[in-house]
């Protein structure tokens, strides 16, 4: 049945349009906002390689993720320079709602293309499974057929290769369908030596990981630890935890039969929030205090009036160029967003005064509602079960002050889900079902 080529298959392969390797920041962006997050403790640990588990990077629309996924692509590639350590990165650049097989197939393409660019030496086996996928492209394949091949490939090579990196961003791009695919094909990427960062409005959902604190040190404000093996039958509270420095220093379990017991991370995801950018910050020569949001804000003042230099060489501290009764009521009403203050910016500049942006109106500026505006459209352009559970639940919790339970939620939502007949046949099966739908404004 294959014995030629198949004139279809044979055409030059387009990837699928969703796909990109690389993403250009814009010439403006203010890096210090983004470098904090490349200082955690996590994303350093994570940076390290060989962890059994994946880093997970979320945080609300227009808080900067993309910017934040190149600079991490940009620092593993400094940091392993001249290694064997091997990179790629998957930029997604528009919604995934159909062609999922097409999808999932370009993917594991587009990863194995990269890494196998960079190996000093890739394999003959990860080379020759390779060219066996081409040939099974050419010749009009099934797909089935065609993913089993690639996926070998790739496979052969990460398992012939000291250690690798994958940073995906856009994961909110992706449809139900395309996600529980995508999951599957990175399930165990540590098996593989490959370390994986994923960018994303909301963590992957899971009930609330309760985090131990330090046996040896008394330390509880951490995302990563370890655990002795022994002791992870026993009750959370009983086992023996510790952290990172304290593993380092040789901290080991007093419990009986279990001073040579290995430590392990007992997870396989962790979930980093870089929504907000805003922490403290002092200049000790003249105690001017702010936070890094405020800096970028009065930087951009700044270079609008002429008082920092466009490119940002000046030595001029921003904050002690632009007031901060300026400053803060912008930074305020932004609540951490990086397109919100921008957005708030533009309004201002527009208006021609920044005094008067902390002055409350009765609706916001048009530049805001536009920006609410495109996020409503991406979730009306969902399956209506989907378009309707996301409206209805956003709707529900504007009538509440404060944060609203999944409980009160489910209380709100009751009657008018029951009436609906696309939501009575669909009924919602989890919270996550409800939050994957409102892609990131609850």
């Amino acid at each position: 049945m294959y014995h030629y080529e198949d004139p279809f298959g044979s055409a030059s392969h387009a990837l699928h349009p969703a796909l990109s390797d690389h993403y250009k920041c814009p010439p403006d962006v203010y890096y210090p906002l983004v470098q904090p997050f490349l200082d955690h403790e996590t994303y350093v640990k994570w940076a390290l390689g060989y962890r059994p588990w994946q880093l997970h990077c979320y945080g609300d629309p227009g808080c900067g993720k993309t910017t934040f996924a190149a600079k991490a692509v940009e620092d593993l590639r400094k940091r392993y320079s001249g290694t064997d350590v091997r990179l790629a990165s998957v930029f997604l650049r528009q919604p995934v709602t159909h062609e999922h097989a097409t999808f999932v197939e370009d993917f594991l393409a587009l990863v194995y293309a990269q890494l196998s660019s960079t190996a000093q030496s890739p394999s003959t086996d990860s080379t020759s499974l390779y060219d066996d996928y081409r040939t099974a492209c050419r010749k009009g394949f099934a797909y089935l057929e065609r993913l089993e091949r690639i996926r070998a490939a790739l496979h052969n090579l990460l398992s012939s290769t000291k250690h690798s990196f994958l940073v995906l961003d856009g994961y909110d791009f992706l449809d139900a369908a395309s996600r529980m695919l995508l999951d599957h094909e990175l399930k165990d990427s540590h098996v593989r030596n490959l370390s994986l960062l994923i960018t994303r409005r909301l963590p992957a959902y899971q009930p609330e990981r309760a985090l131990p604190g330090c046996d040896g040190c008394g330390k509880e404000d951490f995302d990563v630890y370890w655990q002795c093996e022994d002791c992870l039958d026993l009750p959370r509270k009983d086992r023996f935890s510790v952290c990172y420095d304290c593993k380092e220093k040789g901290e080991l379990c007093p419990k009986d039969g279990h001073s040579t017991s290995r430590l392990r991370e007992p997870y396989t995801r962790v979930d980093m929030n870089i929504s907000k950018p805003c922490w403290p910050i002092r200049n000790y020569d003249d105690e001017t205090t702010g936070t890094l949001m405020e800096t970028f804000i009065a930087r951009e003042i700044g270079r609008e009036y002429g008082l920092v230099e466009d490119q940002g060489t000046s030595d001029v501290d921003p904050l002690q160029a632009v007031s901060l009764d300026l400053v803060r009521p912008i930074s305020e009403n932004s609540w951490g967003n990086i397109n919100i203050a921008k957005l708030r910016l533009d309004e201002a500049y527009t208006s021609g005064s920044l005094v008067h942006t902390d002055k409350v109106n009765d609706r916001l500026p048009r530049s805001l509602i536009n920006f609410f505006d495109f996020e409503i459209e991406r979730i009306a352009s969902q399956s209506p079960t989907l378009r309707e559970l996301a409206l209805l639940c956003i709707a529900a919790v504007t009538v509440l002050e404060g944060e609203a339970t999944v409980d009160v939620l489910e209380q709100l939502t009751h009657t008018e889900r029951a009436k609906s007949q696309a939501l009575a046949s669909h009924p919602v099966r989890s919270i996550e079902d409800i939050l994957y739908a409102a892609n990131g404004l609850l």
